[in-house]
Order: structure tokens, then sequence, then C-alpha cells
């Protein structure tokens, strides 16, 4: 019972830290671009770092509802890639407003090697829906050692190629 209501409290503060994600960036700039703003900072981190970010938010109370694992992932991936295709042909402006989403429109305009980063990231992120197991119980303990690799491999790739963007970022911004 200690790790369901522990399980409970982890998910009550990820939602609060996206709600005052969101409604921060709606108080900045209003809600248009505010909303717009929050969704692409969640689609950089949903695009760049390989984890399970459908079962963060959706697969944990569908999972109490149901009782089975429901994989998410690729709703949220789809997402995020329609939310950046609009962002990029109808709005590209918005990508300069903060740090995050300058650094996810760098990443897009440069598939040489900055799409290395997508395809890493979904290796990781998909690598239960491949193997068709539990993301949650992943009860192989060679497949979660794959899958704990290319979520570290994933993360260092991003930190990897995107040190000198953040270098050039900082120096535009001080």
């Amino acid at each position: 019972m200690e790790k369901k209501k522990l399980s409970y409290l982890k998910y009550i503060a990820l939602i609060s830290f996206v709600s005052f994600n969101f409604f921060y960036y709606i108080s900045i700039y209003g809600i248009k671009h505010g909303t717009l703003l929050a969704l692409l900072i969640w689609s950089c981190y949903a695009l760049c770092i390989p984890a399970g970010h459908g079962q963060l938010l959706l697969g944990f109370p569908l999972r109490l509802v149901t009782d089975r694992p429901i994989f998410t992932e690729p709703f949220f991936w789809s997402f995020a890639v329609i939310i950046n295709i609009f962002s990029y042909f109808f709005e590209p402006y918005i990508y300069y407003q903060t740090i995050p989403t300058y650094l996810l429109y760098r990443i897009i305009v440069n598939p040489n090697p900055y799409w290395l980063i997508f395809l890493v990231s979904g290796l990781g992120t998909f690598f239960t829906f491949i193997i068709n197991e539990d993301p949650v119980n992943i009860q192989n303990y060679r497949n979660k050692i794959i899958r704990h690799l290319l979520i570290l491999f994933g993360i260092l790739n991003f930190l990897y190629f995107s040190h000198q963007e953040f270098i050039i970022i900082l120096n535009n911004k001080l």
C-alpha cells in the first residue's frame, strides 16, 4: 500500500509541475502564445529526452482504470510532432521566446547531425513498445539494462549535440 501511495504523490507532484509551467507561460505571454510555448517546451522534452512521457502523464491514470498497461507514447510523440509542424510553418517566431524552444528550433532546422537526438530518444522511448513489455514493470533484467542504457545514451547524446547551441544561446542572452 505504501508504494501505491508514493505513486500517487509522484503523480500529483508531476501534474502540479506541469500545471505551474503551463499557467506561468500563460501569465507572461497570454493564452494563445503561452499555451503554444508550454506545449513546445513539453515537446522538446518529449522528443529529445528518452523516457516514457506518455506513461508519466496518461499511463498512470489509465493503468488505474483499466488495471493493465497501455502504451501511450505513440500518441504523445505524434502530438509533439504535430505541434512542432504547426509552429514551424505558422508561428516560427515563437521558438525564439525561450531557451528550450530555441534549442528545439535549432535541432529541427539542422537535420545533420541533430536529428540523431530524435532517433536515439525514439529508441529509448519506444524500446518497451518494441519488445512488447510492460513499460513500468520490465521483467527481463537484460531488457531493463538495455532500456536504461538507451536512456543514458540518449541524454548524453542530447547534451553532446546541444552544448554548442547552449553556449551560443547564452552568449546572445548575456
